[in-house]
C-alpha cells in the first residue's frame, strides 16, 4: 500500500501550536484511516511495534505521539538532502540515516515519516504484505 499526504509548505516555520493542530488534527486522522497508527517512532501497526495500540491511543489523546519541534526540524532538513524519485524504493530508516550522519543529530524514525508525508513524499508502508515500523519513499540522497 502506497500513501500519500497533502504538502504542508513551510511547516517548520510554523508555531508549535499550529503545527500541533495540523499533525493531530489532519495527519494522525488521515494516517490511521489508512491503516497507520504513526508515532515518533514509527508506524505502530506492524509486528515490530515498539508500543501497543492501547498506549499509542493515550499518547495521541495527550498530545504526546511528537514533539512537533522534532517534526519541524526533520522537515526543514529534508529539501537539503533529499531529492523526489518515481518509486518508493528507499527505507526510511537509511533516508533517516543520511541525514543524521550529516547533521550529527538524531531524528527519531517517526518524526521524519511525519515530516517527508507533510513535505508531499509517497510512502509505502508494507514489506512482503505486512505493516512495518518503517517505510520506503520516493526519494534519493542527493
Amino acid at each position: 500500500m502506497t500513501i500519500s499526504f497533502r504538502l504542508i509548505d513551510n511547516f517548520d516555520r510554523f508555531p508549535t501550536g499550529i503545527g500541533g493542530d495540523i499533525v493531530y488534527n489532519e495527519l494522525i486522522p488521515w494516517c490511521e484511516k489508512q491503516g497507520v497508527y504513526l508515532s515518533q517512532y514509527g508506524n505502530h501497526a506492524g509486528k515490530d511495534s515498539m508500543i501497543k495500540l492501547p498506549e499509542y491511543m493515550k499518547a495521541k489523546q495527550t498530545h504526546t505521539l511528537f514533539k512537533i519541534e522534532h517534526i519541524q526540524r526533520a522537515f526543514s532538513l529534508i529539501p537539503q538532502y533529499l531529492k523526489r524519485t518515481s518509486n518508493p524504493s528507499e527505507n526510511s530508516l537509511t533516508l533517516k540515516r543520511e541525514i543524521e550522519g550529516r547533521q550529527k543529530e538524531p531524528i527519531f524514525a517517526g518524526d521524519f515519516i511525519a515530516a517527508m508525508l507533510m513535505s508531499g513524499f509517497s510512502a509505502r508502508l508494507t514489506h512482503d504484505g505486512a505493516p512495518r515500523i518503517n517505510c520506503w519513499f520516493n526519494a534519493d540522497v542527493i
